[in-house]
């Protein structure tokens, strides 16, 4: 029980210095428990009395520990057929391949060598036309005169342009063969 208990104090999210400060924060977290999970200043006032500390200790140590309780193992340890036991990763990443991602990353460096090498007008053009910003590369902005219920600007993608609207804009287009 102590290792169990060791590995919460130092592994898991919530770092503890010492094993009194962890029996400290198991006192607070079942009280927090008996009192009904409230962080109310009623329920904060009652922990702090009975444990003789300051509320703002109090609601820090119950917001760490509630942090501490919402990790989860990146390994599961388990017991196969014949009894063995073994560890795999819960999380694993098994549809990256390191060959796709290294042609991957050559690709993107071709493309960004040879975007950079156009001159501006024809930057303009391939990034109005694709719709990315042609100084930071970002697909979407965020529009200040929309916002969301939380009164946050929306996030819009760049809106992607033709290329006869491209040509007329920078008088690249002969009237006869245009509108």
């Amino acid at each position: 029980m102590r290792k169990v208990h060791d590995y919460i104090r130092t592994i898991r999210g919530l770092t503890v210095q010492s094993s009194d400060e962890y029996l400290r924060l198991r006192k607070v977290m079942r009280l927090y428990r008996e009192y009904g999970q409230r962080k109310d200043d009623e329920t904060i006032n009652k922990i702090s009395a009975k444990l003789h500390e300051k509320p703002e200790l109090i609601k820090d140590l119950i917001t760490a520990g509630i942090r501490n309780t919402q990790f989860i193992d990146f390994y599961r340890q388990y017991a196969d057929e014949d009894s063995e036991e073994s560890r795999e990763e819960i999380a694993a990443d098994a549809i990256s391949k390191t060959e796709k991602l290294f042609f991957k990353m050559e690709r993107v460096e071709k493309v960004m060598e040879a975007f950079e090498s156009l001159n501006y007008r024809e930057k303009r053009m391939v990034s109005a036309h694709l719709g990315f910003c042609m100084e930071c590369y970002a697909t979407h902005y965020y529009d200040k005169d929309d916002l969301n219920e939380d009164g946050n600007p929306k996030r819009k993608p760049i809106p992607k342009e033709a290329f006869i609207d491209i040509a007329l804009d920078h008088g690249l287009c002969l009237f006869r063969y245009c509108r």
